[in-house]
């Protein structure tokens, strides 16, 4: 069975960037916590503990994001209530996917502009490695000259590029037709 996460060896101190969808994420389960409790205990007392702990982030949430959550002022859970927390989950759910959507195209942004540095930089091996060239080169390290009768062969780096260029100016010059 493969491992669930990467394993490493040593230490690692790699932390995820922490995003706002992922923070209003943990808030719209606060809310759907509060709903599972008002829909498991519809018609049932609630306690005052919990009616505080559960006002409390009410207010929370009502203060980071603008909203206007009504707090628990009732003896009972109701069906009224149930719905109108339902109705604010829906909005933060909404909420959750814009964010996201809004992280991902800033994402995707920066590796488009980061691709574009790359080939602003690099035009050249970019286009072989479109048109799929080989970047293969012939080296010439010898070079073997006839002089009438004469073979000689030419090692030396200096000599090898002297007589090379010399035979391709020969080669491709101008022609008289």
């Amino acid at each position: 069975m493969l491992p669930g996460k990467k394993a490493t060896l040593g230490r690692t101190n790699i932390r995820k960037k922490t995003n706002t969808s992922d923070k209003i994420k943990k808030d719209l389960k606060i809310i759907g916590n509060i709903c599972h409790q008002c829909a498991v205990g519809i018609g049932q007392q609630i306690n005052d503990m919990n009616r505080t702990n559960i006002n409390l982030q009410i207010t929370s949430l009502n203060s980071a994001y603008e909203t206007k959550i009504e707090e628990l002022s009732e003896e009972v859970w109701s069906k009224e209530k149930l719905e109108d927390l339902k109705t604010w989950w829906k909005i933060m759910y909404t909420k959750v996917q814009q964010a996201r959507k809004k992280e991902d195209l800033e994402e995707i942004n920066i590796a488009i502009e980061q691709c574009c540095e790359a080939i602003q930089g690099e035009l050249k091996h970019m286009i072989s490695s479109l048109l799929e060239r080989s970047s293969r080169r012939v080296v010439i390290d010898r070079v073997i000259k006839k002089d009438n009768s004469d073979i000689i062969l030419l090692n030396q780096r200096d000599e090898v590029l002297n007589e090379v260029r010399d035979y391709f100016q020969k080669q491709f010059r101008k022609r008289n037709t």
